[in-house]
């Protein structure tokens, strides 16, 4: 599912709100964006993977979406 969102940029160009009413409420945030603690593969159950959702400072809308693992 997380890859599905972010090959199908679903994120891109939402505002917060949108992204907080399809994903819930981020394991973290900041002003730059939010964080999801996410299990795509199997070494996530061993460390933390997140799926990291940036927003543009000025326009407050999603620019970029990708995990780390």
């Amino acid at each position: 599912m997380v890859q599905d969102l972010i090959d199908r940029k679903v994120l891109i160009g939402k505002a917060p709100s949108e992204v907080r009413e399809l994903l819930g409420k981020p394991d973290s945030q900041d002003q730059d964006g939010y964080e999801y603690k996410v299990v795509t593969i199997s070494r996530c159950y061993y460390w933390k993977c997140t799926l990291g959702v940036a927003f543009d400072r000025d326009s407050k809308r999603v620019t970029f979406a990708a995990v780390s693992d």
